[in-house]
């Protein structure tokens, strides 16, 4: 594993992705709009390639091996964020001295909690997240809070937006 940028002591502050799939990939482009540094770490091979495209900071390297977080800076990180539903890795982040704010995913409920009380500062669960989305849709949609143009508009607005960072991607991304 090592860091790829021209200047690595300048790093401080910095959100470290863990993942460049389209999760990781739409992480860093917001962190990017939010004039935020970035450091991916990324293992996959097949992924590489497109994350020296895309990001000036990253390790390639596994997550769960210290020297790879050394590399990414995450004493002086602001914000790990690991894209994986990984267990062992969500734990190995939470047991790891730092004052960073750790967002990790889960597959349920009670790993979520349980994720929690380990210390994360949020954890994600895809199916949840989406159906609270799908929730408020639906709310919006049958209370007449917004019509169904308007929804076909969002819908195709944000999957048009969200194109440059699924193209290239995996479908099992």
């Amino acid at each position: 594993a090592y860091l790829e940028n021209k200047n690595p002591a300048a790093i401080a502050d910095h959100v470290i992705v863990i993942g460049y799939g389209i999760l990781g990939a739409r992480i860093a482009s917001v962190c990017d709009e939010l004039d935020v540094d970035v450091v991916v770490i990324e293992h996959d091979p097949d992924q590489f390639e497109k994350v020296q495209a895309e990001q000036e900071q990253y390790v390639f390297g596994d997550a769960m091996v210290d020297y790879s977080l050394e590399q990414a800076r995450i004493t002086e990180s602001q914000l790990v964020y690991s894209t994986t539903s990984d267990r062992r890795l969500s734990e190995y982040l939470l047991s790891r001295d730092t004052s960073s704010d750790v967002i990790v995913r889960a597959d349920g409920r009670q790993e979520a909690l349980e994720l929690f009380e380990a210390g994360a500062t949020y954890v994600a669960i895809p199916d949840h997240l989406a159906s609270e989305r799908l929730s408020e849709l639906l709310r919006d949609l049958m209370s007449s809070n917004i019509d169904k143009e308007e929804i076909r508009i969002q819908g195709r607005t944000a999957l048009e937006e969200a194109e440059p960072i699924i193209r290239g991607h995996r479908v099992s991304d």
